[in-house]
């Protein structure tokens, strides 16, 4: 997925719990109409996104593959419900015997099947190196989280304007990697692995204990 303000030949990927509303919000009021502002949705990084920011300036924001899993545990699973909200996926969750708010030990256990039934988690728990099509290479800016000072200082210098990043997705329990037990924090790891390699440059992994 790609976002682009084509007045200003800026191209932003949004990745999901990375400070997406928030930081799309901000990008999106940059764009001076309808037709200034050049989206492709939920498709994934392809040769067809990467042509669409052709002559962009391209930037993404990265996240600590466990944090941003932790906040989307968090945000999903009880402040936003998906599971029981969608009555379809509700009925095959129960079906395969998966609470509707899982306590963290039995989302990690049954994580699979637990995006698998349900596309909202899918897409919330997509690794980033799939959202960015394991190539760090093609954007000339990467951020952290973290960093996001510095974006709206970068923003502000490309655009000619002021731009403030609001935070728009806070709901659910805030919980940290020493908070959950050994058993589910090395299934945490497990999954976020591949992310860890692709962004080690970035972040390490937290040790279990």
């Amino acid at each position: 997925m790609v976002e682009i303000v084509r007045s200003l030949s800026l191209a932003y990927v949004p990745i999901r719990k990375v400070g997406t509303t928030s930081i799309r919000k901000a990008f999106r009021s940059l764009a001076r109409g309808p037709g200034d502002l050049v989206t492709t949705y939920d498709r994934p990084m392809s040769a067809y996104v990467r042509f669409r920011a052709r002559g962009c300036r391209t930037f993404v924001v990265v996240r600590d593959p466990v944090e941003r899993f932790l906040s989307g545990y968090a945000n999903r699973i009880f402040h936003h419900n998906d599971i029981a909200a969608n009555a379809i996926d509700g009925a095959v969750a129960r079906m395969l015997g998966l609470s509707p708010q899982p306590d963290i030990e039995e989302f990690c256990e049954r994580f699979r099947l637990y995006t698998l039934t349900n596309d909202k988690l899918r897409r919330h728990f997509r690794l980033q190196r799939a959202y960015l099509g394991g190539d760090l290479g093609w954007f000339d800016a990467v951020y952290r989280l973290a960093e996001t000072e510095q974006l709206a200082a970068d923003l502000s210098e490309w655009s000619g304007r002021q731009v403030r990043f609001e935070r728009l997705q806070t709901g659910g329990p805030k919980l940290r990697f020493t908070d959950v037990p050994p058993g589910a924090q090395r299934r945490i790891l497990e999954i976020t692995a591949p992310d860890y390699r692709f962004l080690s440059g970035f972040f390490e992994p937290p040790v279990v204990g």
